[in-house]
């Protein structure tokens, strides 16, 4: 069946229609309300203050060590200026003691804690017959049982490394005991003061081949400062 043939009056009727455009709703913007707080939160945010205060006062060590008249010293400038006083000996020396016990461990000597905690009643037993405790001592000195143990280690290891070489020879004894003899009692024979004074060679032998020998170490070592003073 033919199609019927568009007039060209209704073709124009159909291309002067308009689009029609699709009615968008206003939103209306509401202002914002003010922020509340509720029984609830302030109750929340009062209790935090309170904590917060509390660690303050309870921890103001942390950051005051002390005050003059209402002025603090804070925790970093006391920390500061004990590390110029005191901060580049200490670090040396913990330089030094790592070195030691590194060559320890590579050198497979060992120090036992038996040997440490014999030492310590060693030097007890010197303390209480002068009338004193050790810890008093220590505490006197700024120190704890925990750093004497640290040094007597350090001491053990040197001695266990540095020792093997070290010998005292009977000419060397007699010498000693003869230049000496006047610091002896006179009731002390050289045969009762023997083995005291092959102690005193030694340890003194000992002392003055540690200045060398650590010095030989720190200059094979890799050591790396990350701190100026």
């Amino acid at each position: 069946m033919a199609k019927k043939p568009i007039s060209r009056s209704t073709a124009r009727r159909k291309s002067s229609r308009k689009p029609r455009l699709m009615k968008i709703a206003e939103k209306t913007i509401e202002p914002a309300k003010p922020t509340t707080f509720g029984p609830k939160k302030l109750a929340i945010i009062f209790l935090l203050i309170l904590i917060f205060g509390t660690l303050i006062y309870n921890f103001k060590h942390f950051f005051i060590v002390a005050l003059v008249n209402h002025t603090p010293i804070t925790r970093f400038a006391f920390d500061r200026q004990l590390e110029q006083q005191i901060g580049k000996d200490f670090l040396e020396n913990e330089i030094n003691r790592h070195l030691i016990l590194q060559e320890t461990s590579r050198q497979q000597i060992v120090v036992k804690p038996a040997e440490i905690e014999a030492k310590i009643s060693e030097i007890e037993k010197q303390v209480e017959s002068r009338g004193a405790k050790l810890a008093d001592l220590l505490a006197a000195q700024g120190q704890t049982l925990e750093s004497l143990k640290n040094q007597l280690e350090t001491q053990l290891a040197i001695e266990k490394i540095l020792s093997k070489d070290i010998s005292v020879a009977e000419e060397e004894v007699k010498a000693y005991y003869d230049q000496n003899k006047t610091s002896f009692a006179k009731d002390q024979t050289f045969d009762q003061l023997k083995t005291i004074i092959i102690q005193q060679l030694r340890q003194q032998k000992l002392s003055e081949k540690i200045t060398p020998w650590l010095q030989d170490l720190r200059a094979k070592a890799n050591i790396q400062y990350f701190l100026k003073f």
